[in-house]
């Protein structure tokens, strides 16, 4: 696992229900971390990624689970967002069986840093990313288990691993139908979409690739479909604003290529497995593989249980 050692755990009156254990900076990157990377420069305030500096030494994120909203503290949930990105990452450099296809992920961060440590949150905690976890021997027939989770973060800017970086602007909304004034969005307005839509569970689908030394290997697929799904979604509900970015078609463009060992490669979607509660949308900007799977059966009842046990 990428991030280092892991430093001492949480205090003692930290919520327990459905919280993950906690991970250091990068890590949490096990196995089935499937996406894309992609090029630079595509969106609102977009530029080369630079160095990136590490949580405090000794000091532990916290991960929850996205399944259940009323497990996650109200003091997360309130805090405000004033940046959200989209960040394509390069996992053949992370310590995962199941690394090479890249990884996406979804970073919201906070308007202000959470000053002093927190039952919820360590000191210094400047947001949260959205992202999946592999279950291990999770794997039902081509559906590969995971859970949807949001963890802290301490650092600035984006991932160490990510190799394109993409802003999307975010809509200020009314307090109330008969107010002027707009305010922020909250990290609970972005969760809520998810809950709303039918979004989890959601499962990764696993493939077969051939390597170049001939032998077949085993994948995990499909955080690129989810990613991108809860982008159309957010965008729907009026939480995000994709229409206003620079170049607003290549936000969901961006999905469709690979940044995997320094090189930049066109690769289309690999879908994953949706239940059928979930109003999926083909959005015509993205190629898709055409491979999606319906989740049902066993496979949904242990998605399900995955989702909210962990």
């Amino acid at each position: 696992m990428a991030g280092g050692k892991r430093p001492a755990g949480p205090p003692a009156d930290e919520p327990p229900a459905k919280r993950i254990a906690p991970a250091g900076r990068g890590a949490g990157r096990g196995p089935g971390r499937a996406g894309r990377g992609v090029g630079r420069g595509v969106g609102r305030g977009v530029g080369p990624v630079g160095p990136v500096a590490g949580p405090a030494a000794g000091v532990r994120n916290i991960a929850y689970m996205a399944g259940d909203l009323k497990d996650i503290p109200g003091p997360l949930k309130s805090r405000l967002v004033s940046k959200f990105t989209i960040e394509f990452l390069d996992d053949g450099q992370m310590d995962s069986i199941l690394s090479g296809l890249g990884h996406c992920i979804l970073r919201m961060t906070f308007k202000t840093p959470v000053r002093q440590s927190t039952a919820w949150a360590p000191q210094g905690t400047k947001g949260v990313v959205l992202d999946q976890y592999k279950i291990e021997e999770g794997v039902v027939g081509n559906f590969v288990l995971n859970y949807c989770k949001i963890k802290t973060f301490q650092y600035d800017g984006p991932h160490l691993h990510a190799k394109k970086v993409i802003e999307v602007p975010i809509r200020r909304s009314k307090k109330n139908k008969n107010s002027k004034k707009l305010q922020g969005r909250t990290v609970g307005d972005f969760l809520r979409v998810l809950e709303s839509a039918n979004m989890l569970p959601y499962t990764h689908q696993r493939i077969a690739l051939m390597q170049a030394n001939g032998i077949p290997r085993d994948f995990a697929a499909g955080c690129r479909d989810f990613e991108s799904q809860v982008i159309y979604q957010l965008n729907r509900a009026q939480v995000l604003d994709t229409t206003s970015a620079i170049v607003p078609n290549q936000i969901y463009d961006s999905f469709n290529r690979s940044y995997v060992g320094g090189k930049e490669e066109l690769r289309a979607v690999d879908q994953g497995g949706w239940t059928r509660d979930y109003a999926y949308v083909d959005i015509a900007e993205i190629n898709y593989k055409n491979n999606r799977l319906t989740l049902e059966g066993d496979a949904l009842e242990k998605a399900k249980a995955a989702q909210l046990e962990g």
